[in-house]
């Protein structure tokens, strides 16, 4: 056990492409990701700009702070202060036990997912400026932290996706309506 600097952030790229040489994460150690995000191409206008920015020089060089490390965990504490309200706690757990019921699922989303989902949500509150979680937050976060987290059965790797899975559940599960608070 190592003692890690406060706030410890690890933020990691992979190529969904080429393999070679690297060596999948164990499921355990993914599940310590709260997200993954699939960026696919800039758009043509993006990529120029691009271009321009390292034509001459690189502007990584002169990359600066925006936040400080007391800011960051200030905001931590602040968003852990947001209301998850009980009717969206039940929304997320029914998702979360979704995962662990389904048939082309071999291994769902662990109770570290789930607190990681909460966090989640309650970030996204944050930056929506409310003091409160909604269903909202719940289906706009649901694949990016909880996909990852699934281990799909041989069947499931060949019929799907852990992203189109999770649509599916979001698709079959009732939406709360009232006491979002």
């Amino acid at each position: 056990t190592h003692s890690l600097p406060e706030p410890f952030l690890v933020i990691a790229t992979q190529n969904p492409l080429e393999s070679a040489g690297t060596f999948p994460l164990p499921d355990a150690q993914l599940d310590r990701f709260l997200l993954t995000i699939r960026q696919g191409y800039p758009t043509r206008e993006a990529e120029k700009e691009m271009m321009n920015r390292f034509q001459m020089n690189d502007p990584l060089e002169t990359l600066h702070s925006i936040i400080s490390s007391k800011e960051i965990i200030m905001m931590q504490k602040r968003a852990r202060e947001v209301l998850v309200g009980n009717d969206v706690q039940d929304y997320l757990l029914e998702i979360i036990e979704a995962t662990r019921k389904h048939e082309l699922i071999e291994i769902g989303v662990s109770p570290r997912g789930t607190l990681a989902f909460m966090r989640a949500i309650q970030a996204r509150a944050i930056l929506n400026e409310r003091d409160y979680c909604t269903p909202d937050d719940i289906k706009q976060l649901a694949a990016s932290v909880c996909a990852h987290r699934l281990t799909l059965t041989i069947e499931g790797e060949m019929k799907t996706t852990k992203e189109q899975i999770m649509k599916e559940i979001l698709h079959t599960i009732s939406v709360p309506v009232e006491n979002v608070r």
